[in-house]
């Protein structure tokens, strides 16, 4: 199947996913050889994330400005996310608290004792994208491969409700499948935010090995497009042999060892 030409035309956000992170690995929080796909946030409205503005530096001579220079900005990638869906339990686990059932109603507390020890996610947010060249549908999406994602109290007034959750992300050296950066690869070893635009949506699924698992299978509602567009990743390193393929998982020739962290990144 073709690419897509990444030269083209975005608006809204059609989803809105994260997957806590481990405190100790920093790897999508997995534990069993079941494929793990991100949890939606639900009712995506607007997503912003901004660098910073860049360290200028202004260099005089005299009584004028000769030469113009900058640096690095001193704030790290920071932005919002606003979401329609009221969604508790998405909000108790991004605050790091619990969601309590009492009676036949749901609860979380505000204000706790867990400000400042959020946990750490992995996000990732997806536009559709009219493609320039071909005129067809093609989808944008941004990774953030470790950040904080913390939701406010919703306003109660006459509008629509909406949740706003301050996203505060961390540079890293690996992706959020846990490939390390390189120069060769990104021009770059270090990163905050990853973009991408292909033909399909982005998906992505992570587990860890047992040993004795051999076939790992796509969520029913979510097939790829094509086996070309698979991508599987063993602790961090891309395999390409011992493998095979298909539209509805991925199978290995031998079980991953125990405990070898498994992402697959593909289009659906």
């Amino acid at each position: 199947m073709a690419n897509s030409n990444a030269n083209g035309y975005g608006v809204g956000v059609r989803r809105a996913e994260y997957i806590l992170l481990d405190s100790e690995t920093g790897f999508p929080d997995v534990s069993s050889a079941a494929l793990v796909y991100p949890t939606d946030i639900g009712g995506g409205r607007n997503f912003s994330i901004s660098p910073g503005e860049p360290n200028l530096i202004y260099h005089s001579d005299g009584d004028r400005v000769r030469a113009t220079d900058s640096l690095a900005p001193t704030d790290g990638f920071s932005g919002t996310l606003t979401v329609g869906k009221q969604n508790l339990a998405v909000r108790a686990a991004l605050t790091g608290v619990s969601e309590r059932t009492l009676g036949e109603g749901k609860w979380m507390q505000w204000g706790t004792d867990k400000q400042g020890e959020e946990p750490r996610v992995g996000l990732l947010l997806a536009q559709q994208f009219v493609d320039l060249d071909t005129g067809q549908r093609n989808w944008r999406h941004y990774v953030v491969p470790s950040a904080q994602c913390i939701p406010a109290p919703s306003v109660m007034d006459e509008n629509g409700t909406e949740t706003t959750f301050s996203v505060n992300a961390t540079p890293v050296t690996r992706s959020l499948w846990y490939e390390t950066l390189t120069v060769v690869n990104d021009g770059a070893t270090e990163s905050s935010v990853a973009e991408n635009i292909g033909v399909g949506k982005l998906q992505m699924c992570f587990a860890q090995g047992d040993g004795s698992t051999t076939a790992f299978t796509f969520d029913t509602d979510l097939p790829a497009t094509a086996v070309e567009k698979i991508s599987v990743f063993v602790d961090g390193t891309e395999v390409t042999t011992g493998t095979t393929e298909a539209v509805t998982g991925v199978t290995w020739d031998t079980a991953p060892a125990s405990g070898e962290l498994i992402a697959i990144v593909y289009e659906s």
